[in-house]
């Protein structure tokens, strides 16, 4: 199997770093909904998307918190890992509160400033314990590249209480090093500008060589005009396990698979006809011994797959496969 991989882009990344492009970024608003069409609309509510990547509790049932802004409820119930709708708000200031359930004291209160026709993401973070808890308000960016990609990259996860115990490297998974020594709360400002294609990362304790992996990162497709973020979010530990969050949505790259037919069963060759279904969709049809399929592209994740004498109805061999992004695969 040949894992592919965009190297020259993983070096992009690290110029980038090197050049100062991740630094903390320090705004006093929030995120919108990169669907919600409002540009050019004179006059605009702002847009902000409410996420919540703060591990405070013993586990994520215990995270549920509501949210008033200006003493208003506009989320219940919300847990750790949970992200908003894009939410409309006038231009002003806000007062945006964060209650844990049933309790009447907040655990967590600030002010932002909105402006119209901006986007923004308000992101509760910290533990409590390890990191405080507070809000990380962020101004999101609205304007897309006509010739590339736009990232940014957040480290959200307050698994330890001195900084420097935070720090991890990006790594590609050839144990690369690309960003070395990223600590907690440090977010990219600017978005990194980044060439279309395909990035298989990793996410591993600062120094130890890409050795001790954290979090292995699916393999993420950027396309010219998009704008996407991630975030790192959770505590390392059983009950919040480091895991990528995105308030954009991710293009996962996909598999590429070739099917090869190498089962001789029939009298004559076409008497080897069948029907290859993924999914329960048939892919393939009147597909005879000898024949190969190159370059079916999957979503990574696992598939059923299925395979029909005759076109069916019959089912010959049924089994699931699991695909890796980023992977080329070869099912017979």
């Amino acid at each position: 199997m040949i894992k592919i991989r965009t190297v020259v882009a993983c070096l992009f990344i690290a110029t980038l770093f090197a050049l100062g492009g991740f630094g903390a970024l320090q705004a006093s608003a929030t995120h919108v909904d990169r669907t919600a069409d409002i540009t050019n609309v004179p006059n605009a509510d702002a847009m902000v998307t409410v996420a919540h990547f703060a591990p405070f509790a013993a586990n994520v049932a215990g995270t549920a918190v509501t949210i008033t802004v200006n003493g208003g409820v506009v989320l219940t119930d919300t847990v750790f890992g949970a992200i908003s709708p894009a939410l409309p708000l006038p231009a002003g200031t806000y007062t945006i509160e964060i209650f844990v359930d049933s309790s009447t004291t907040p655990v967590i209160t600030d002010t932002v400033v909105l402006t119209n026709d901006m986007e923004y993401t308000l992101a509760a973070i910290g533990d409590g314990t390890n990191q405080p808890l507070e809000l990380l308000a962020l101004v999101d960016e609205t304007t897309p590249l006509t010739d590339s990609a736009k990232l940014r990259i957040g480290h959200l996860a307050p698994f330890a209480a001195d900084l420097s115990a935070t720090a991890v490297d990006i790594c590609t998974d050839s144990d690369t090093v690309v960003v070395p020594n990223v600590p907690y709360k440090v977010v990219t400002n600017p978005y990194l500008t980044l060439p279309a294609g395909d990035y298989d990362l990793k996410i591993a304790l600062a120094g130890t060589g890409c050795a001790t992996v954290a979090l292995d990162l699916p393999a993420v497709r950027l396309a010219v005009g998009d704008i996407v973020d991630v975030f790192a979010v959770g505590l390392n530990n059983d009950a919040f396990p480091l895991a990528i969050k995105s308030t954009t949505g991710l293009t996962l790259t996909p598999a590429t698979v070739n099917v090869a037919h190498f089962a001789p069963f029939g009298a004559d060759v076409d008497g080897t006809s069948v029907t290859i279904r993924v999914d329960g969709s048939d892919v393939l049809t009147d597909t005879k011994f000898g024949a190969i399929a190159t370059d079916l592209a999957l979503p990574p994740g696992a598939h059923l797959i299925e395979v029909l004498p005759g076109g069916g109805p019959a089912v010959a061999i049924s089994s699931t496969v699991v695909l890796t992004g980023g992977m080329e695969y070869t099912l017979a």
